[in-house]
């Protein structure tokens, strides 16, 4: 992305600055890109990724990375931690170097090998009553916050199993437990369909 700039906010105008350095795939596995999200924020940067077509389910992931490479960078490469469209564009640069479609590669080389025949970006309508939904923090009663915090300050498994905790913190015995992958993947995120 050699012609990629930083967009810098001054008195509520964006300023382009040129990077630093390129960004590089270690950035984009650590959320250091200088990528975002539009829905993390609303600075002038999220709010020209909010314009953009880059939710679209009808784009590819090459479309998506040629968006995002003609658009500035929240922060200099490096510079700061922003959960964002890294992990997309790591997707992308997969396609590329194998040469297959990012759903095809991760059956192939990884969903396969494990034996997972039902783990896909999204699932029919027979299996809607098996997905998961988040669950909010402010769903957790006091007393399995506690026991969360508990557990967390430990960092012992078992006692978040005594408390009645699963490995997120959540209740087991909870109908609405554990899974935001799930969730988007029963939404049909963008990049789900993206992948596939």
């Amino acid at each position: 992305m050699p012609s990629q700039k930083v967009g810098v906010e001054n008195n509520g105008k964006l300023d382009l600055v040129p990077v630093k350095r390129q960004m590089t795939v270690q950035d984009l596995l650590r959320h250091t890109s200088g990528l975002t999200y539009d829905h993390t924020g609303n600075g002038l940067v999220q709010q020209l990724y909010q314009q953009s077509r880059l939710r679209s389910r009808k784009i590819t992931n090459a479309e998506h990375a040629t968006m995002i490479a003609s658009m500035p960078l929240i922060c200099q490469p490096g510079a700061e931690w922003n959960y964002s469209r890294s992990t997309d564009i790591l997707g992308r640069i997969i396609e590329v170097v194998s040469g297959k479609s990012l759903g095809a590669f991760l059956t192939e080389r990884i969903l396969a090998p494990l034996q997972m025949a039902e783990t896909a970006f999204h699932t029919g309508e027979e299996n809607a009553g098996r997905l998961a939904e988040a669950v909010p923090d402010r769903s957790l009663d006091r007393r399995q916050g506690a026991a969360l915090q508990h557990a967390g300050e430990a960092g012992d498994g078992i006692r978040r199993r005594r408390a009645g905790l699963d490995h997120d913190g959540l209740c087991r015995g909870s109908a609405r437990c554990c899974s935001t992958a799930a969730r988007s993947t029963a939404t049909g995120s963008s990049a789900a369909r993206r992948w596939s």
